[in-house]
């Protein structure tokens, strides 16, 4: 019996194969025979078929969806919708909003104005988060500080939409606190509330994919590394009513080209705008009273720079323009008493310079390495010219100095070079012998001539 099931066996096995060999040499030859002729184009809900045989050619494409009108949630209860557009057909579908989960929220009461809560981002593992305008009861006013520090993977949030919230000005969306989106390197979307009114420092600080941002117009100060090395920001207003840009405030923000100074602000703090290499003007307006060291220094672009006149503003700080290789020229004015150290250091488009009678001091390096500097005029005022004030100024030809008093190099140091090879110094007629015969300028005797010359000289 088991004999016979086993021949059995291996003659179904060749009746089988040998009917799967005849199917393919006839599907091939009906494909040599046949060619498909496409129908319309797969669209999201239909293939492609072939109009001949009904083959199907491709596959449906399926929706495309992007998310385009965001109602958001009105309470920790009460959610919201979200449209859902498809990119490629008319399609839509509004889903339900809810506000992201496990978010922490702080309870507090600042100056009996009424319980409210700042939000943090507690166990939420969303990219995306949704905050909502209440929970439990009361209003969501601020991030907490530090909030979402170190979030890496956040890429959009949205606050809720309190302007409307006319009746309880204790439930607007005030504050961003310190820190609070600090390392969130891919967040790319933020819209503020426009109630906005404080962004505390650090804020933004290392959000590397920000494009661009709308800030409200309450907000009254710009703290310390607020866009601190937000590398692709390219588009920020400051609102007028600022009255403060803090130190390192818009450091490394390399894709910045402009930006507009408004009267109200008073301060700007150390190196606010430092290597904002795409930076090519500045205005500085008079009502600027304080300016820190290295406010606008490695800006690679920056073509042009205008300081206003300002009697409060006295002091150009130290490594104010420092390697600003495209800054051409600049003009000084008459309320500024001194140029701190290395102020224009490798500025090598400078090209000229007029010191006004009101400065009294120029700082160390304070134009070394300009090396297109051509003239120089020093006003009558000046009491003090630091160590290698303009040293490595290898294209320097003429250096006027209206001082009556020729001591003025601080301890006699070089504020000159070698490189001055083809330098003529012109001092007041009546100074020349003087100067000849002073200390340092002792050393360039032969260089150094009357006033009337040079005038002689420009008028031939």
């Amino acid at each position: 019996m088991s004999g016979i099931n086993i021949k059995n066996s291996v003659f179904i096995k060749k009746i089988l194969f040998a009917a799967a060999f005849l199917l393919t040499i006839l599907l091939a030859a009906c494909e040599e025979d046949h060619t498909h002729t496409p129908g319309p184009a797969a669209t999201c809900t239909s293939p492609q078929i072939c109009t001949n045989c009904n083959a199907e050619l491709s596959s449906a494409l399926g929706h495309k969806f992007s998310s385009t009108i965001l109602t958001l949630p009105k309470s920790d209860t009460v959610h919201g919708t979200e449209r859902l557009d498809c990119t490629v057909c008319n399609y839509y579908n509004i889903i339900d909003l809810p506000p992201t989960y496990h978010l922490e929220y702080y309870l507090y009461n600042e100056n009996n104005a009424g319980n409210k809560y700042s939000v943090a981002i507690g166990s939420a593992k969303d990219d995306r988060i949704i905050i909502p305008e209440t929970y439990d009861g009361y209003p969501i006013t601020a991030i907490r500080n530090e909030g979402f520090k170190g979030r890496f993977s956040l890429s959009s949030i949205y606050f809720p939409d309190t302007s409307k919230n006319t009746d309880n000005p204790a439930g607007y969306f005030l504050s961003i606190g310190d820190g609070a989106f600090y390392g969130c390197v891919e967040l790319k979307s933020i819209i503020l509330p426009k109630t906005v009114n404080y962004i505390g420092k650090e804020a933004f600080l290392g959000c590397s994919n920000i494009l661009e941002m709308e800030i409200p117009n309450d907000v009254k100060i710009f703290d310390d590394r607020v866009f601190y090395t937000c590398t692709k920001l390219a588009k920020i207003n400051i609102p007028t009513g600022v009255t403060k840009i803090g130190s390192e405030t818009f450091y490394h923000c390399n894709k910045l080209t402009e930006i507009d100074i408004p009267e109200s602000v008073t301060s700007i703090g150390r190196e606010a705008f430092s290597y904002c290499k795409s930076l090519t003007s500045i205005i500085i307006p008079n009502s600027v009273t304080y300016i820190g060291a290295g406010a606008f220094s490695y800006c690679d672009n920056l073509a042009n720079a205008v300081i206003s006149d300002n009697e409060k503003f006295t002091i150009i700080p130290a490594a104010m323009f420092k390697e600003c290789p495209l800054l051409k020229d600049i003009s000084i004015p008459e309320n500024i008493k001194k140029i701190d150290n290395y102020a224009f250091e490798y500025c090598k488009s400078l090209e000229s310079i007029i010191i006004p009678n009101s400065i009294t001091h120029i700082g160390a390096s304070a134009f070394y390495g300009c090396t297109s500097l051509t003239e120089v005029t020093i006003g009558s005022g000046i009491q003090v010219i630091g160590a290698s004030a303009f040293s490595g100024c290898v294209s320097l030809v003429s250096l006027t100095v209206l001082s009556e008093n020729p001591n003025i190099t601080w301890h006699d140091v070089n504020i000159l070079d070698d490189t001055h090879k083809d330098l003529k110094i012109y001092v007041l007629d009546d100074k020349v012998d003087m100067y000849k015969n002073a200390g340092y300028w002792s050393d360039f005797s032969d260089r150094i001539m009357p006033i009337s010359q040079k005038e002689a000289e420009e008028e031939d």
